[in-house]
């Protein structure tokens, strides 16, 4: 039998293998929040002195910027006090981004984060600035007449903005004192609605000595070979920290939130019980700090949980927040498989369930789409998708452990105006490593001194402060894929690297993969976002049936980000050598309004398991609407034979820069006499060869041809799966789809489909010949 024209391009050639004190930039002049846009409540209540708190058996309110409306599960009675800090925090929350001196001054109003009025200086001129006290009058108005803060953020939370006015006459009330004072009945009856209140942080901030194990559950985890069907099962059995922290389990946040779609989110960890011999008791096993590559090392069996919110109006007109899915990550050490998931909650949010609706080839877990209520007067409703597995793992894929979040820079919390921030921070988010070094959560570390900061992150400084901003965001939303073991970089052959630091010496000559040279599309125009195309990527919103570019971030549900859009195009102002175009970048130069609502689509790549394999042509025999009779005549001589099983030199291999600046093979390689005629690729100006001959690499010239032009939509291990080939499916609506060839053309005796008698009564097998078909015009 003639076996495939190309059967060069077997499984086997399919993957390629990649080579086994400073300065910085003042961020004192404006700021961008790096926090998520979700509404978001004042801190009503003073937390209890530092004396209280140790003999309380309750854990401490959190002091956080980030508080949330109404949470299910609180019985606790609202406290009729509050305190000059908890107003000042919503204050700021509400106000400094445009107005809190020197960072910023909008509609020319300044004020002073303190209680009465000091001086500040700005552009070398000392000046007298009004504190809160001086300032009250002039905020009370605008908030109560409605001017302030604008309107698009006024819509979003109108009873916040209503508390907060309430509250700031009652301090007025009382004297504007610098301690706690009394909350009027009208704003206790109007908080008494509430449920629980939660934050970023969870519902308190337990001690040391109230954070317990739970070694029964980790055993139960340690022993899972697939996630329990309720969320109940887990460790996640209530939202009361203080229970959660009684068992293991603890709240903590991130500098550079992932957005999606304003959902706020609470985070939870887990760490396993180990049994200390000398303390003869369970101890928390921690992550161990590494400062060789400033990471963390998360034993296995570690669960990691993110739960969604979605802001509602309830019936009563008060902003409450909705639990609408939770994601767990069980951590496990290779060759073993994470165990991931996510939990829907029901409408009573009551309880949630396993995610289990399956793709194509039967397994779990596809993209849920559904609506929930974000208004109960009107009834009016929104668009929610939770991702499935294949997103998931395309996200995840490139971080250690499949772990996101959960890393040094990004449990660094930062002090306003460092790293970008506009927003002022709470105290317990500014210690929070601090805690979990107390708890002895973190180890190997000394003091948060000691953990990466985004200003030192790069190899030079960043430009200026857009520049550090923009970092920031995509430090959070984007680099977990833009890595080199990340899904855009490693699977999809993508060169741009967004990690910390990338964008500080970002080369704008740089143009897109696709680009034609006679007219090339730049990744950054400098001054031009319409005409940059991360800018565009950034901005696109239209999904399917015709939109040009797939929005990114990828799998991030709801349209695009105006922060991001905003971000994304200051930076490229700011790039101008043109002085009046960088000056663009000081002002909001984008109008993006968000829609109603926003378009998913289904993301199966997976085929039905089907016991015969079905060519995408079926009709590849037709004589008039099949293969031409040139391909069925294709075949192949001696001469062919020889040329596609000898390997050709391509390339060389990778080398790596060692620590003292000296650059290496990644591998021990073969001594080899330089090839009689190298080509000029092999050698330098001088003549001689790069890199020694032994380090040359070879591959069949099918292998090569897959590699250099098909794995960008195929895969690299040809099975469909490929950025390329999400964008194809997501563009046209999920109408085309990528060929898995691992599983279909190349899977096993799939070939023998193409098997057929010819005019001379010989066996012949025509899947190479149909496969040089569907490459060539075939589709």
């Amino acid at each position: 039998m003639n076996r495939p024209l190309l059967i060069s391009l077997s499984l086997a050639a399919v993957s390629v293998v990649i080579g086994c004190d400073r300065s910085h930039p003042s961020p004192a002049d404006d700021y961008v929040a790096l926090e998520p846009t979700a509404p978001v409540t004042p801190e009503l209540t003073a937390p209890l002195p530092p004396e209280a708190q140790a003999e309380s058996p309750n854990c401490s309110e959190p002091r956080t910027s980030t508080l949330l409306p109404a949470i299910i599960e609180n019985d606790n009675p609202v406290s009729e006090t509050s305190s000059f800090d908890a107003l000042r925090t919503e204050i700021n929350a509400a106000c400094a981004s445009c107005h809190l001196a020197p960072s910023s001054k909008t509609g020319g109003f300044w004020y002073l984060d303190s209680h009465t009025k000091g001086e500040v200086r700005y552009n070398g001129v000392k000046q007298s600035i009004d504190g809160i006290s001086e300032a009250s009058g002039a905020i009370a108005k605008v908030i109560s007449n409605g001017r302030m803060p604008p309107e698009s953020l006024r819509k979003a939370a109108p009873q916040k903005y209503q508390r907060l006015g309430l509250l700031l006459n009652d301090w007025v009330a009382a004297g504007k004192p610098t301690g706690t004072f009394a909350v009027s009945s009208t704003q206790s009856d109007d908080r008494s609605r509430s449920r629980t209140q939660q934050s970023d942080l969870g519902t308190c901030i337990p001690r040391a000595d109230q954070i317990g194990t739970h070694p029964e559950m980790d055993e139960f985890f340690q022993n899972l070979t697939a996630l329990p069907e309720k969320l109940s099962q887990t460790d996640l059995l209530t939202l009361d920290s203080l229970k959660l922290a009684e068992k293991g389990t603890l709240s903590y946040n991130v500098e550079y939130p992932l957005w999606a779609d304003n959902a706020e989110k609470g985070r939870y960890v887990h760490f396993p019980a180990v049994w200390s011999e000398s303390e003869q008791q369970w101890k928390n096993a921690g992550a161990t700090y590494n400062p060789e590559n400033q990471s963390f090392d998360i034993p296995p069996n570690t669960r990691f949980y993110k739960t969604f919110y979605k802001a509602v109006t309830d019936t009563s007109g008060d902003i409450v927040f909705r639990k609408v899915e939770t994601r767990i990550i069980v951590v496990r050490k290779a060759p073993q498989a994470p165990l991931l998931g996510s939990y829907k909650w029901n409408d009573s949010e009551t309880n949630a369930t396993l995610v289990t609706t399956p793709y194509r080839d039967g397994t779990p877990w596809k993209d849920d789409i559904f609506k929930v209520v974000i208004d109960e007067v009107s009834g009016k409703k929104r668009k929610y998708a939770i991702p499935g597995r294949q997103r998931c793992v395309e996200c995840h894929q490139g971080s250690r452990d499949f772990v996101l979040g959960f890393t040094p820079l990004q449990l660094n919390r930062r002090m306003l105006g460092e790293a970008g921030r506009d927003r002022t921070i709470g105290e317990d988010e500014k210690t929070q490593i601090m805690r979990f070094l107390d708890a002895g959560i973190i180890k190997n570390l000394s003091a948060d001194d000691d953990l990466p900061r985004l200003e030192t992150s790069g190899t030079s400084d960043a430009k200026n402060i857009h520049e550090l901003r923009l970092q920031g965001y995509l430090v959070g939303n984007c680099a977990h894929c833009h890595n080199p073991e990340g899904f855009a970089m490693k699977d999809n052959q993508v060169t741009l690297d967004l990690r910390e630091g990338k964008l500080f010496n970002f080369d704008t000559r740089r143009i897109t993969r696709d680009s034609v040279r006679s007219s090339p599309k730049y990744f950054v125009k400098p001054g031009v976002p319409q005409s940059s195309h991360l800018f565009l990527r950034v901005s696109s919103t239209k999904i399917g049936n015709g939109g040009r570019f797939l929005p990114m971030p990828m799998h991030t549900p709801g349209d695009a980000n105006c922060k991001l859009v905003n971000l994304t195009a200051k930076w490229i102002y700011s790039l101008s050598t043109d002085p009046v175009i960088a000056a663009r970048a000081e002002t909001e130069p984008i109008t993006c309004q968000p829609n109603d609502d926003f378009n998913w689509i289904d993301l199966d790549l997976t085929w039905p398991a089907a016991k015969e394999y079905t060519p995408r042509r079926a009709d590849w025999k037709d004589p008039l609407n099949g293969m031409p009779e040139k391909y069925f005549k294709l075949d192949r001589d001696n001469r062919l034979k020889k040329l596609l099983s000898t390997p050709v030199a391509v390339d060389f291999w990778d080398r790596m820069r060692t620590p003292d600046g000296t650059v290496e093979p990644k591998c021990d390689f073969p001594r080899k006499q330089q090839p009689r005629r190298p080509l000029a690729w092999m050698l330098d100006r001088s003549g001689n060869m790069k890199q020694p001959a032994g380090e040359l690499y070879s591959v069949t010239p099918g292998a090569h041809f897959y590699n250099s032009t098909c794995a960008k939509c195929h895969g690299n291990t040809a099975d469909g799966n490929s950025g390329l080939a999400t964008n194809l499916l997501t563009l046209t609506g999920g109408s085309i789809r990528v060929a898995n060839l691992k599983d279909g053309l190349f899977g096993p005796g799939n070939d023998k489909v193409f098997d057929i008698v010819d005019e001379r009564n010989r066996q012949k097998n025509l899947a190479g010949q149909y496969m040089i078909w569907m490459a060539m015009e075939g589709t």
